[in-house]
């Protein structure tokens, strides 16, 4: 799934009036466990993401849980341990993205780095990242002021900087 300008529809984590929050969007979790979530299985993408993530690495401790980078383990059990069969047959695409958002809603920020950076394309990922409360670190799209009445560009913190400032700017905040 992907939001894009040009798209007849658009995905967003708003239902309604601007402001107003999907029945899906998680509060912010009490107790976060970590600080920054790198989570990503498809790996060596043309944008370059984990060579940016293996260097913010070196400046801020990152807990990566996909295939790429990884340096933790999942935390608690994937859906297929946690629903009944039946539940999966319904909508396992639905039991792994609550899954994942139960994963996002434990950090304070997610790392959210497009596979292709280009004009129109914005992942799913960007609206996982803020229905879970975190607060999406974005790599992607040049364009992404475009979607401002889409996503809420205020929630969200644009990677413009190299990898060790981002470090700092994410140790300090």
């Amino acid at each position: 799934a992907t939001v894009s300008v040009d798209s007849e529809f658009i995905l967003s984590p708003v239902d309604g009036p601007p402001g107003q929050l999907s029945d899906s969007f998680r509060p912010l979790e009490k107790h976060r466990t970590g600080k920054v979530l790198y989570m990503y299985d498809e790996c060596d993408t043309p944008s370059g993401r984990d060579r940016y993530v293996a260097e913010l690495m070196k400046y801020v401790e990152v807990d990566s849980v996909g295939a790429c980078l990884n340096n933790k383990p999942l935390p608690d059990s994937p859906p297929s341990d946690r629903l009944t069969p039946a539940e999966l047959d319904t909508d396992p695409t639905q039991a792994w993205r609550s899954y994942q958002l139960d994963v996002m809603a434990k950090y304070h920020f997610v790392l959210v780095f497009e596979s292709s950076i280009c004009d129109g394309y914005v992942s799913h990922r960007l609206q996982m990242a803020l229905q879970a409360g975190a607060i999406p670190v974005y790599l992607g799209a040049p364009g992404i002021a475009e979607y401002e009445p889409v996503v809420g560009l205020q929630s969200i913190l644009p990677v413009t900087v190299g990898p060790q400032a981002l470090g700092e700017k994410l140790t300090e905040l």
